[in-house]
């Protein structure tokens, strides 16, 4: 580096600088890319929730399990549904499954309301109310597959 003229190491150091920099935005990009993804698929499941939610207390007042599993049925529009279920008087009442789920991936019993990660899933619970009264739970479990999909393009 010595035998360099001092346009050739001014040269040097402007492109290391720049690289530097680059991979500091990127590393922003990522880092934000990751962030967003998580807080818009809280968000997406959350509204997929309540929309379930408000269509399924007919079927849970009346104890209409075939209701239920038409309700749940609608699921399968989103691909990244894994597995869903609604819960009566704390035991499973309908139950969604993905093709190629294992049939036995839903909870027991119900869980208070939360959404949460976990490896390569996003589980959620929402309690059912009508006209003020619990009537039942909700429960949605979806993969991060979107995840892997948009950091391949970053």
């Amino acid at each position: 580096m010595l035998n360099l003229s001092i346009k050739q190491k001014l040269t040097l150091i402007i492109m290391a600088a720049s690289m530097v920099a680059l991979l500091v935005v990127s590393g922003g990009f990522v880092a934000y890319e990751l962030v967003t993804f998580k807080n818009s698929t809280r968000q997406d499941l959350t509204t997929l929730a309540e929309i379930i939610a408000l269509q399924s207390p007919g079927a849970l007042i009346e104890g209409d399990e075939a209701d239920g599993e038409a309700i749940l049925g609608v699921l399968s529009a989103k691909k990244h549904i894994e597995a869903a279920c609604l819960y009566k008087g704390g035991r499973v009442f309908a139950t969604y499954y993905a093709p190629g789920q294992d049939l036995r991936s839903v909870p027991s019993r119900p869980e208070p309301d939360q959404c949460r990660f976990e490896n390569n899933q996003v589980v959620l619970f929402k309690e059912i109310v009508s006209k003020g009264k619990p009537v039942g739970s909700l429960y949605l479990k979806s993969d991060l597959r979107d995840k892997t999909a948009r950091l391949e393009l970053c």
